[in-house]
């Protein structure tokens, strides 16, 4: 094998990053040349540095040494380049197909709509908004049905595979500023939308979380959380084909906030809503 070194002189204060054989400290160096890659980890100062490319799909490993130099008050780093282990060389090339196909890790947006045989069919926007068993009950599905809801979603099989890959060892997506996240848009059965995280940040690891106020309903309106209140003037529309029943889960779900000069849809169709300081306001058709 190929042994690459390259000294780097530091003047001045020099850090020192120390760490355990089974951490991974790995530093982004895009679109970088081999020489620049080596650089990169010189500069990280003494210990075991990765530095990845995305541009060009290299993964490097390099541990780093400091060389007494006879030029006064300087500090020479050699960074040797070592065998990436085979376990962190697929990991990083899922991570590249999944960049290439979806852009930037942090930042992936699937959509899904969830089928009357699915056993979250039942559920609203205004069940998650209203009820944590709810979205345990919709982050357990994603959770156990992730590799075919993601292939419902229209990925790949192998984007899937790749993509399920990292959820399933979050902690091992060592990017810098890049962290893995996914949101999912779920359309209910009812045309409500609702979004789920899958984030490191995640309360419990692998898990996806309910995005606070992403719900909304079949006519793209705001659901409401326990605890809020719209702010006055706040107006509300609904297509002229929604049903009654529609538009009454809608007007119960807002008198369960918030006080409502009326409360029922009677059998004049809704055309528009807007809260006022008196409470909801609606007209109608």
């Amino acid at each position: 094998m190929l042994i690459r070194m390259l000294a780097v002189f530091v003047l001045g204060t020099v850090v020192s990053l120390r760490v355990s054989a089974m951490e991974v400290n790995a530093w982004p160096c895009n679109g970088c040349t081999e020489t620049q890659l080596q650089s990169a980890a010189a500069n990280r100062g003494i210990g075991t540095h990765y530095i990845y490319d995305f541009y060009h799909a290299n993964l490097r490993k390099y541990e780093v040494t400091r060389e007494a130099d006879l030029m006064p008050g300087a500090i020479v780093f050699l960074a040797e380049e070592l065998p990436v282990p085979v376990e962190l060389q697929g990991k990083f090339s899922d991570m590249v197909e999944v960049r290439q196909s979806l852009g930037d890790l942090s930042k992936i947006l699937v959509e899904v709509s969830v089928g009357p045989g699915d056993p979250i069919a039942g559920h609203t926007a205004f069940d998650v908004a209203r009820n944590g068993s709810v979205r345990n009950d919709i982050s357990d599905w994603l959770r156990a049905y992730t590799g075919n809801i993601l292939e419902r979603a229209g990925l790949t099989s192998s984007l899937s595979g790749n993509l399920l890959g990292l959820l399933q060892g979050m902690d091992k997506v060592f990017t810098q500023g890049e962290l893995l996240t996914i949101d999912v848009v779920i359309t209910l059965t009812d045309g409500s939308k609702v979004t789920f995280e899958f984030s490191p940040e995640s309360t419990t690891e692998g898990y996806p979380e309910y995005k606070d106020n992403s719900a909304v309903d079949e006519n793209n309106n705001p659901v409401l959380q326990p605890g809020q209140t719209p702010a006055v003037g706040t107006e509300y529309s609904f297509r002229r084909d929604n049903s009654e029943r529609a538009l009454q889960d809608w007007l119960n779900h807002m008198c369960s906030m918030v006080r409502c000069v009326s409360s029922s849809a009677g059998s004049t169709p809704i055309r528009a809503c807007t809260y006022s300081r008196e409470g909801v306001v609606c007209i109608t058709y």
